[in-house]
This record gives C-alpha cells, structure tokens and sequence, in this order.
C-alpha cells in the first residue's frame, strides 16, 4: 500500500471541506488501502482507496457504497458514509470515506483471549447476534435497493445460474493470472467442474445478499454488543447458505473443531439460524458452500502469488497456505461425495 503524500492530503482536506491533522495506513489483507484520517474538527474518518491491484478485484466504489447503504436501510451496523469519490486524481484512486469505529475488532487467531469468549454465556450472545444480523440481511429486498450488477448479476439471472457465476469468476482469475505464471494447480478445475455439477440441485429457494466474508474479525464489538459489520468487498447476490457456509469455514476453528466460527455447535447455529431466517439450513449444501469457500481460498492465494511474482504485491507469506488449501479441499470433497458429515464436529 502507498501512502498518501503531502498533495494528496492536502487534496482530501479539501474535498472533506476541514483540516487534515493526521493520517494513519492502515495495513493488513490484501485489499483496499485503508487509510485513519483525523480531522480537525475532532472527527476520525477511515478512507479506503481502491487499490491498482488486488486479488477479488473489480474494487469498485458504487458498489461499495450502494451496499453499505442497503444494508443500513435493513437495520444492519455499518459505519456511517461520509461520501465516496470517483476522481482517480485526487489521491491516487477512487475512494470512499465512513465514520470511524470506536470498538473491538476481535481477532480470530486470538479469539481465545478475547473476555467476552471466556464463557459459554458470551460466546452464546456473540452468536445471537452474528446469526441475528444474518437474517436481516437475507431478508434484505436486494432487488429494490438499487445494487449494482457487480452485486446482483445479470438482469433475470436466479439460482443455479448466479452460484455459477460466482464459480466462474473465481476460476477466470485463476485461469487469466495463475496458470500462465504457475504450474497448473489441476485441483482448482476438478473443484469448480464439481461445484458446477451440483449447482443445480441446491435447495430451490430466492437468492440473497451474502457477505462473502462474514466472520470474526470483520465484526466490531463494544463489550459484548455487536455494533458494526465492516468489509463487503465480497458482497453478491446468490444462494441463502453461503454466508452459514463461510461462517462453519474449517480453518476458523481448528483449534475447536466442534464450535462453528469458533462460538457455538452446529446444532445450536442451525436453530438460530432456522429462528432468523425461517428456514433449516440442510448440513449437505452447507458442506457444499464450505467446498465453495476453500475453493474461493485456493484460488485467491495463487493469483495473489501470480501478482507478486509481477511485482504488483507483496505476498511471499501464502506460499505455505496452497498446500493447506489443496488439501482441506480435496478432503472436503472426498467427504461430500461419501456422504460424510463428519465436517460437522471435525474440521477435516
């Protein structure tokens, strides 16, 4: 990430109309640049630049910001909006500006040391409201909050045919960056041919608005309430189950395989779940979002590879993470087509 240099800040104190006192990059994750602004009227905004490479590309500020405000709109915390910009001159690219929150961001890597986990009674209300602010944004009226079509895909697009579309967008990265860099990675192909197959016969039920990223550490919390939900950079329109999916992802709880996102047991997030949405999530074509999921992991890391082979990243650490990645895959694959539930009190 680049910092900002004196003109650019000076650029962005005049676009928010007040002083700039101070600017902090915030680093981490290999997506927007995210910048602390403090202003001199006492407020602190954080502004998050498109990047000029990135790995779950397009970085796109409309969407951004049309998301952020549908999911206001159904009584979801988010960081109030300060504006957004188009102008790549301003400060390097497209930005968007929201309110800073003040609270915790609980890590999952340390979740253990986080005081509101130490009980069952804490993990228990961190779940409620998790699951809670899962519902209403599946109960969210997607269609009628104006999102873009990098939301929603295609005009009259339903079903199958958006969970393919996710699928492909994913593997076209992999097949446009990865494989004329790498040796080919054949389990990506055997992964998305699979999840392409079976596609078609999830539960027939509306889209939804999923986060796509929807976890413990994109959570931020005030003691034990939670009060805002950050990153939708992942943010689509497609099956009911891919946010549960992410949420049960193996690598979020290998230290307690049995606690789903690393807080409660399957059986007790499938009845939240049920309670917020209506509907019982079926563990099969939960198992198969997870597969979606790794499958989004194992594609993402090469490409991140690819780019800093280019010298467009820095990102030498993901080496490890392939092997993982291939293997978590190809078990949790063996283990659908067994008919293997196992994934359930086992990360596998």
């Amino acid at each position: 990430m680049t910092a900002l240099t004196p003109e650019q800040t000076a650029a962005l104190a005049d676009w928010f109309g007040r002083g700039v006192l101070g600017v902090e990059a915030r680093t981490g994750g290999l997506s927007w640049d995210v910048f602390t602004v403090d202003l001199d009227d006492g407020e602190r905004v954080v502004v998050k630049r498109a990047p000029s490479y990135g790995t779950i590309d397009p970085y796109d500020v409309h969407k951004e910001v049309a998301v952020h405000q549908a999911a206001a709109s159904a009584g979801i915390p988010v960081p109030e909006l300060r504006g957004a910009c188009d102008d790549p001159e301003l400060i390097g690219q497209p930005f968007f500006a929201m309110a800073h929150v003040d609270a915790d961001f609980p890590h999952l890597a340390q979740l253990d040391d986080w005081p509101v986990w130490q009980t069952e009674a804490g993990r228990r209300r961190t779940a409620e409201q998790i699951v809670d602010v899962m519902g209403k944004l599946h109960c969210l009226d997607w269609a009628a909050a104006g999102l873009p079509e990098l939301v929603t895909g295609p005009p009259g697009v339903a079903g199958a045919e958006l969970m393919a579309g996710l699928i492909n967008r994913w593997m076209g990265n992999v097949e446009r960056d990865v494989y004329p860099t790498f040796s080919p990675l054949p389990i990506l192909r055997d992964a998305a041919r699979f999840l392409l197959d079976h596609a078609a016969e999830m539960p027939d039920a509306p889209p939804v608005l999923s986060h796509g990223d929807y976890r413990i550490g994109n959570l931020a919390f005030r003691g034990d309430e939670l009060v805002a939900v950050l990153d939708w950079e992942r943010a689509a329109v497609g099956p009911p189950l891919l946010d549960l999916g992410f949420f049960c992802h193996p690598l979020s709880r290998r230290r307690q395989p049995e606690l789903m996102g690393m807080l409660i047991t399957w059986d007790e997030l499938a009845a939240l779940y049920a309670e917020a949405t209506g509907t019982e999530p079926d563990p099969k074509w939960v198992h198969y979002c997870i597969i979606y999921w790794i499958f989004v992991e194992s594609a993402v890391v090469p490409r991140g590879l690819a780019l800093t082979v280019e010298g467009k990243m820095r990102s030498w650490p993901a080496f490890s993470q392939i092997p993982l990645n291939t293997e978590n895959l190809a078990q949790h694959l063996d283990a659908w087509e067994a008919g293997d539930t196992s994934w359930i009190e086992q990360a596998l």
